[in-house]
């Protein structure tokens, strides 16, 4: 997402209206003179529920939400601001720029599992500032850049395909095995159980999904660790259902794909 330098500071380019969330008085202030200097119009909000009622009162080219806020946080308030316009009939879609002093690796899984389109780190850089007004600030999401992948990495499913029957007929199930485990432990550790720790749950369960390619499911996990990692269980806890779904569908898939019975 790089530009020349003279697109940053074009006068000619359209002036874009910005909604800036953020709790931090401070923040809001850089982050809306930032926006001012470049041409830009920007209005702040202080929490999510102000956030989702101005997105919902008049329509913007950009949203920059902070993620940890008192009350409603930017992950609700992305997804109740989804929600709506899935419903509204107006088939408007604003972009949502995550900014977020989390350092998880699994942030963007997070970000883009809640209906984001991207994040940035903080403390926000004007460069950065620059490239997503500049690749979003149509007022458009860009919504396939992030789309998740396929349920089963069809390369992959061609190697296991290829291997001889008995020993692709094995790593099926012991594939089916694990992420059973794995998920049941996830949960487990999710719910308090003693002497179980969750990252270290995930860790077992990433290994079982990789070695199969189990893109979907991947990303799904990806999503819970990286809310357990910024204080969010609860959400984390939420998605335990669709995962073991998903994880079941790829059982059946690897299994059906070489012929095997994971059971």
């Amino acid at each position: 997402m790089t530009m020349p330098p003279s697109q940053a500071t074009d006068p000619t380019a359209p002036q874009r209206s910005i909604l800036v969330v953020d709790d931090n008085a401070v923040n809001t202030l850089i982050a809306s003179a930032m926006i001012k200097s470049l041409g830009h119009t920007a209005t702040a909000v202080h929490d999510g529920e102000s956030a989702v009622k101005a997105v919902i009162r008049e329509r913007w080219s950009l949203v920059l939400m902070d993620l940890s806020m008192p009350g409603m946080d930017g992950l609700t308030a992305t997804e109740r601001i989804r929600s709506w316009e899935q419903h509204s009939g107006l088939g408007q879609r604003v972009p949502i720029i995550a900014l977020t002093a989390h350092t998880s690796p699994n942030i963007r899984s997070v970000c883009m599992g809640c209906g984001m389109d991207y994040y940035l780190a903080k403390p926000l850089l004007e460069t950065d500032l620059i490239q997503v007004i500049t690749v979003f600030g149509e007022g458009r999401a860009r919504t396939g850049e992030f789309a998740v992948g396929c349920l089963v990495d069809v390369a992959t499913l061609r190697t296991l395909a290829g291997l001889p029957p008995g020993i692709a007929q094995d790593l099926a199930r012991r594939f089916a095995r694990d992420a059973r485990i794995g998920l049941a432990n996830l949960g487990d550790a999710l719910a308090g159980v003693p002497d179980l720790d969750v990252m270290d749950s995930g860790i077992f369960l990433r290994g079982a999904l990789a070695q199969v390619g189990a893109a979907q499911a991947l990303e799904a996990l990806d999503r819970i660790l990286g809310l357990v990692a910024i204080g969010h269980e609860q959400k984390g806890r939420d998605l335990l259902e669709p995962l073991g779904l998903l994880i079941e569908d790829t059982i059946a898939r690897v299994s059906s794909q070489i012929g095997a019975t994971a059971g």
